[in-house]
């Protein structure tokens, strides 16, 4: 029996189980990964891109609860809900507000919220400029890591590689949380450049890097196998 291909979209949500979840067997992962990585590499950038903008703010979120301005606080949530809700011109309203006039860390919080409404809105030179604005401030270096990962992913088509890759160098040196996103991404800047000596070698020192996290190393070590095959 013939078996039935699978639709692009299928193959992609493959490829995010096997790179970020790593639930199949090692053989039949790299199989996939190797083919579908020449495919849909650009895709893959989205895809990171879109997890980093839906789940940001968290951590910090709660580390900055209990310092900053209760009215502030309550001003990000509510127009987190109505975000949510479909009511997102209402929400811009108050994360505009929130971003121009905060006086705690919900400020920049707000300007990132701002960028992930815009982008899915389709208006890709409000959402940069939010994500500049973040990445100016004074914003704590998690958030700013964020913004720099998702300025470099809306960027990738158009923007001069060479600065792109200034942009993630700190990050790569670093030990910010999305150290492997921004190998990820300037890996795949040098693959775009058909420069695959570099993509392998950056990826190559991120692992070797002793602050990597054992499950960012796992993953990088798994693109670097598709990209050496």
């Amino acid at each position: 029996m013939t078996k039935k291909k699978n639709k692009p979209i299928d193959e992609m949500e493959k490829l995010q189980q096997a790179i970020f979840e790593r639930e199949v067997d090692e053989e039949l992962q790299r199989e996939r990964l190797r083919n579908l990585w020449q495919k849909y590499r650009f895709a893959v950038i989205g895809l990171v891109i879109g997890i980093l903008l839906t789940t940001i703010g968290t951590e910090v979120y709660h580390s900055w609860r209990q310092k900053v301005s209760l009215s502030e606080s309550d001003s990000f949530e509510n127009a987190a809900v109505l975000a949510y809700t479909g009511e997102t011109d209402k929400a811009v309203e108050i994360l505009k507000k929130l971003a121009s006039d905060g006086r705690t860390g919900y400020a920049p919080l707000a300007e990132m919220k701002l960028a992930g409404i815009y982008f899915s809105q389709n208006k890709p030179q409000e959402g940069i400029a939010s994500l500049n604005k973040v990445i100016a401030s004074d914003a704590p270096e998690q958030l700013k890591a964020v913004a720099t990962i998702a300025y470099v992913g809306q960027q990738f088509e158009t923007e001069d590689p060479a600065k792109l890759q200034t942009m993630l160098k700190p990050l790569l040196a670093g030990t910010s949380n999305f150290v492997g996103s921004a190998a990820e991404l300037s890996a795949a800047l040098y693959l775009k450049q058909n420069n695959q000596a570099e993509a392998i070698n950056v990826l190559t020192q991120t692992i070797n890097n002793p602050k990597t996290a054992p499950a960012v190393k796992q993953r990088l070590s798994e693109l670097l196998s598709v990209i050496k095959e």
